[in-house]
């Protein structure tokens, strides 16, 4: 997951550098595979967690959580 982590952050992070069409693409390649290596930890910490009855809240306030960290990170490094 950790490894997931760098990839988001360097993707989010080469936005600043990115001088054109293709640095932006790259920028979301790298983000993506970070997401892609995130997003089923973060599911499957969350299934095993939570109870049966609470599992469907569990899982909205995890991608509620995690969009405004998201958003938050990118805010800041087009400031």
């Amino acid at each position: 997951m950790s490894i997931g982590m760098l990839f988001i952050g360097g993707g989010l992070g080469s936005i600043y550098f990115a001088t054109n069409f293709y640095g932006l693409l790259l920028s979301g390649a790298i983000f993506i595979i970070g997401e892609m290596l995130v997003v089923p930890t973060m599911d499957a910490t969350v299934s095993r967690l939570g109870t049966a009855r609470m599992i469907g809240v569990f899982f909205g306030i995890t991608n509620f959580v995690s969009g405004v960290g998201e958003g938050g990170i990118c805010r800041r490094s087009i400031a």
